[in-house]
């Protein structure tokens, strides 16, 4: 087994309503902050479109900012990573920075494990299981028990507010980033 020191995750979303953020959202999807054997890693994993139903609630500014959810939010990971120091900081950054209509969740717990063997691999198979559980969650679908077992129980139980996002419509791309470590003691 690989060493995890430190895994959690933050949803990513899109309120279309700000001031009425338990009425209605678009899940966008997940970010990850990992330290494994001493490298932070920070990735995502996102949709790559929206519905048509989603594209048609939205206002203007939201359609342009979400014309490729992957690419906006990848841009905002990437501005906050070098301002970050210490695992954890990335996710917190993202989710104080976004509170209005692109809305970061607080970091939860992620039950990680890795095997002995490629990393980096193996993460972006367990975000994309993370993601579907989230998925899931949100629309109260059966998970397969693989699945389950690839996310934190507190994921599975935490509440979650409707979606308008049909079953089906998911379609996600990965990125994984190698932060700088400064890891003295990992």
């Amino acid at each position: 087994m690989i060493r995890v020191t430190h895994s959690e995750f933050s949803r990513i979303r899109y309120l279309v309503d700000p001031a009425q953020q338990d009425k209605l959202h678009i899940p966008l999807g997940v970010a990850v902050e990992v330290v494994v054997s001493g490298q932070w890693l920070v990735g995502i994993c996102v949709r790559s479109a929206l519905s048509n139903d989603e594209i048609a609630v939205l206002d203007g500014i939201g359609r342009d900012l979400l014309r490729n959810p992957f690419e906006f939010v990848k841009r905002e990971v990437q501005e906050i990573l070098p301002g970050t120091q210490k695992p954890g900081d990335v996710l917190a950054a993202l989710a104080s920075t976004n509170v209005w209509s692109l809305n970061v969740t607080p970091a939860e717990t992620w039950g990680l494990s890795l095997r002995n063997g490629p990393v980096e691999a193996q993460l972006k198979e367990q975000m994309s299981a993370l993601w579907s559980e989230v998925v899931r969650d949100l629309l109260k679908v059966p998970a397969p028990r693989q699945a389950r077992r690839a996310v934190s129980r507190r994921a599975r139980r935490s509440q979650k507010p409707p979606s308008i996002v049909p079953a089906g419509r998911f379609f996600t791309q990965e990125n994984c980033w190698r932060v700088p470590s400064v890891l003295a003691a990992a």
